[in-house]
């Protein structure tokens, strides 16, 4: 039995070229959904840091709304949806006086 060695040599180029396209193919959509995972995570990163400034924010105006008893700032936070409750606690004899805990939204 003759095997032609320039056949043989044939397919295995056409082989190895077809790995290689299908290869670059796999790279190229590999690099896409990087890319897409990359901007969602930005997105959520945004989020979690505008989240926290939220919460300050909310924080901030339930103290004012509560130090200054001003009652637009409360209706305010009540028409979305924050409720919140403020309980200074005593200050002690002799003592420096405690800091202050900010209100706690809830919603």
């Amino acid at each position: 039995m003759f095997i032609d060695i320039k056949r043989v040599v044939t397919v295995v180029a056409a082989l190895a070229l077809v790995a290689s396209v299908a290869a670059i193919i796999l790279l190229l959509s590999n690099q896409s959904l990087r890319q897409d995972v990359a901007e969602r995570q930005q997105t959520i990163n945004q989020g979690l840091a505008l989240s926290q400034l939220n919460t300050r924010l909310m924080n901030s105006l339930a103290a004012v709304a509560t130090r200054d008893n001003d009652d637009q700032i409360r209706v305010l936070l009540a028409q979305h949806g924050i409720t919140f409750s403020f309980s200074p606690e005593p200050q002690r004899l002799g003592g420096k006086p405690q800091a202050q805990q900010p209100a706690r939204p809830t919603k």
